[in-house]
């Protein structure tokens, strides 16, 4: 009986630790960022095609997390000039890659999380807080969905131009996430 009692407490004790704790965590291919902005003419889209990183969390709440975003994995789909000239306001020769690094999350509620940490764009960082929506997939998989508005110029970028001045890009633009985790 007191080996029973012995077992029991261990398993109380050690295994619910590594059941709630997952740590190194990666995007799946499935995961999304868009980035949605307009100019004069028009709206646009703009999809990050390949993003990595690593998320930890604890008992389901992120508690690190890293986004790298290659600026030339990043297509909007409606032309190769277009292209051009966003990877020229991101400065992609000098700084090849977005990133962003968690420095705290604080739980809203049971599945809403402020995620807060340091975006870096064009050479230039700044802190950001995302709202983020916790949900689990049909996989079972957990889902973290959210969005970011921001002004391209608190990152030192100019806004692309095309058409000597006939197209212009508006700087704010809202970037939206839906990243599931494997």
């Amino acid at each position: 009986m007191k080996q029973f009692c012995l077992l029991l407490a261990f398993t109380f004790l050690f295994v619910p630790i590594g059941a709630l704790a997952q740590k190194g965590l990666t995007y799946a291919p499935e995961s999304t960022i868009v980035v949605d902005g307009a100019s004069n003419q028009s709206d646009w889209k703009v999809n990050a095609l390949e993003f990595s990183g690593v998320v930890s969390l604890e008992s389901g709440a992120p508690i690190s997390a890293t986004l790298v975003i290659p600026v030339l994995g990043m297509k909007g789909g409606r032309s190769m000039i277009m292209d051009r000239l966003m990877r020229g306001a991101f400065k992609a020769d000098e700084n090849p890659n977005i990133s962003f690094t968690m420095s705290k999350a604080d739980a809203v509620d049971a599945q809403t999380f402020d995620v807060h940490g340091t975006l870096t764009m064009a050479g230039v960082s700044n802190p950001v807080t995302i709202r983020l929506i916790r949900s689990k997939n049909s996989a079972g998989n957990f889902v973290f969905a959210g969005s970011l508005n921001l002004d391209m110029k608190e990152y030192k970028m100019d806004p692309p131009s095309a058409m000597f001045g006939a197209l212009l890009t508006k700087p704010n633009v809202k970037i939206g996430f839906n990243l599931i985790l494997n």
